[in-house]
C-alpha cells in the first residue's frame, strides 16, 4: 500500500527497524554455525543456477537494503517533492550517521558519495599541492587513482610518479619488504601518497597502518605544507574487514558501498582525518546545509534518493551479524580457495598466501590459457568469475558472504578440470 504523508516516521525508522524484517541473529564468532550463514545467504536473491564469485564487482542486495530502498522508493513515488523536501536533510543525516558508526568516525567527518572512483576524484581534484610537489602512487593501483593523479598533476604542474609494487606472489614477500620499499620511494618533494588497502589486480592486503606509521616518522620533519597525504581506496577492506577508520592511519579514505557491503548500487563514502580536511578543497557543490566538512564534500545534485537513504540498512545488516564474524568468514573461505589453488600444478597463483597479506579477492592464472578464456570455460559451467582490468591479467575469484565452503570445493573442481583440459 502506498505510504502517505502520515507515515513518514514509519518509513523515516525504517532503516533502524530493519534487522528484524531479515530473521537472522545477532552472532559472533564462535556462536555462528552453519544454519546462521545459511540463513543469512537466503537473505540474498542470487540465482540458484550459477555460483557466484564475481561478488567484489557489483552487489545483490540482502532483504534488508532491498525493503529499505523499496519503500522509500514508494514514499518518493507517491509524493516526490513533498517528502523530498520535509524528509531529505534528515535521511542524509542518518546515513552519514550510520557510516561513521560503522567506521568509528564521526558523522561530520564523513561525506556521501557515488563509487570509489567519484571520492578518490573529490579527494585527489581538491588536495592542495604545489608545483615544485610531487603525486605517488604504484604500477599496480586502479586506474581511477592513477588518472585522478594525472588530473591533479595537469592541474597543479606538481610531477607524478607511479613505481612498481614489490611482486605479491614471490615467496619473499612480507609485511616489511612492502613497507620498506614503499618508504623508500617516498622523496623530500612527495606531498601524496595514493594508495590501495586490497589489489583488485594480485588480492594483495597491504599493510596500511605499518606504512603509516613509518610516514609518521618523516612528517615529524616536516612543515604542515609538506605533509606526506596518506589517501587510502579502501574498497575491497570496505565490508570484509573488521576496522576502524582511525587505525589505519591513513588521512583520507574513499570506498563505494555497493561491493563487498552490499550496500545500495551507486553509494559510497569519503572519510577525512580532521586534522587534514583543510588540505581538501571542495569541487562539487554540495546542498547539505549542515556546514561541515563531511556535508560540504557531500555532492549535491538530484540523485537515487532512495538508495543512498537505504545505506544504514546495509551497514545495521553486517553489525547484526557481527563484523568479527564476517571478517573470519571471508578469510576463511579465500584460505580454503588459495589453498586449493596451491594444489593444482598447472595454476599460478598471484595472491600471497600469508593471511595478514590477502583478504577477500583471490587471483591465478591457468598455463597455457589467457584469463578471459579461463572466465569463459568456467561461465560454461555455471561458475561467475572475473579477469583483473590489468596489464597483464589474471582471472579471478572472491568468495564471499553469500558463498559457501561447498561451493569453494566446486569451484576449485571446475578449475582443476578446466586445467588438466588446458
Amino acid at each position: 500500500m502506498p505510504l502517505r504523508r502520515r507515515d513518514f516516521l514509519t518509513v523515516a525508522t525504517l532503516a533502524a527497524a530493519l534487522p528484524e524484517l531479515g530473521g537472522y541473529r545477532r552472532a559472533t564468532g564462535a556462536e555462528i554455525v552453519d544454519g546462521d550463514w545459511e540463513t543469512i545467504r537466503a537473505q540474498f536473491r542470487l540465482d540458484p543456477t550459477y555460483v557466484n564469485m564475481a561478488g567484489l564487482l557489483l552487489t545483490s542486495h540482502p532483504e534488508p537494503v532491498h525493503n529499505a530502498i523499496r519503500e522509500y522508493r514508494i514514499a518518493l513515488d507517491e509524493s516526490p517533492a513533498l517528502y523530498a523536501m520535509e524528509n531529505r536533510w534528515d535521511l542524509e543525516r542518518r546515513a552519514r550517521r550510520a557510516a561513521a558508526r560503522f567506521i568509528g568516525a564521526r558523522y561530520q567527518e564523513v561525506a556521501l558519495t557515488d563509487s570509489t572512483t567519484m571520492g578518490l576524484s573529490q579527494i585527489y581534484n581538491g588536495i592542495r599541492v604545489r608545483s615544485d610537489q610531487e603525486l605517488l602512487t604504484t604500477e599496480e593501483d586502479y586506474y581511477a587513482t592513477q588518472q585522478a593523479l594525472r588530473y591533479t598533476s595537469r592541474r597543479t604542474g606538481a610531477s607524478l610518479r607511479i613505481v612498481p609494487m614489490p611482486s605479491a606472489e614471490a615467496s619473499a614477500v612480507s609485511t616489511e619488504r612492502i613497507v620498506d620499499r614503499l618508504i623508500a620511494e617516498v622523496r623530500p618533494e612527495t606531498r601524496v601518497l595514493g594508495l590501495t588497502w586490497v589489489h583488485s589486480k594480485t588480492g594483495l592486503k597491504l599493510p596500511v597502518r605499518q606504512i603509516a606509521e613509518e610516514l609518521a616518522v618523516i612528517n615529524r620533519r616536516r612543515d604542515e605544507t609538506d605533509r606526506v597525504l596518506l589517501v587510502l581506496d579502501g574498497v575491497h577492506g570496505f565490508g570484509v574487514e573488521d576496522f576502524q577508520v582511525s587505525d589505519l592511519g591513513c588521512d583520507f579514505f574513499a570506498a563505494g558501498a555497493h561491493k563487498w557491503l552490499f550496500g545500495p548500487r551507486g553509494t559510497g563514502i569519503i572519510w577525512g582525518r580532521p586534522e587534514r580536511t583543510a588540505e581538501v578543497d571542495i569541487t562539487i557543490p554540495t546542498f547539505t546545509p549542515d556546514g561541515t566538512w563531511g556535508g560540504h564534500m557531500t555532492p549535491g545534485g538530484f540523485k537515487p534518493f532512495e538508495h543512498q537513504w537505504a545505506l544504514p540498512a546495509a551497514f545495521r545488516f553486517q553489525e547484526n551479524i557481527g563484523r568479527d564474524a564476517i571478517a573470519a568468514r571471508i578469510h576463511e573461505l579465500n584460505r580454503q580457495m588459495r589453498e586449493g589453488l596451491s594444489t593444482i600444478p598447472q595454476v599460478r597463483l598471484h595472491t600471497p598466501m600469508k593471511p595478514d597479506l590477502a583478504s577477500g579477492i583471490t587471483c591465478f592464472d591457468i598455463e597455457g590459457m589467457r584469463p578471459e578464456q579461463v572466465v569463459e570455460a568456467l561461465l560454461e559451467r555455471n561458475f561467475v568469475t572475473s579477469e583483473t582490468p590489468y596489464k597483464p591479467s589474471s582471472a579471478r575469484v572472491t568468495p564471499g558472504l553469500f558463498n559457501t565452503p561447498e561451493e569453494v570445493d566446486r569451484t576449485l573442481a571446475a578449475i582443476d578440470a578446466i586445467a588438466k583440459r588446458a
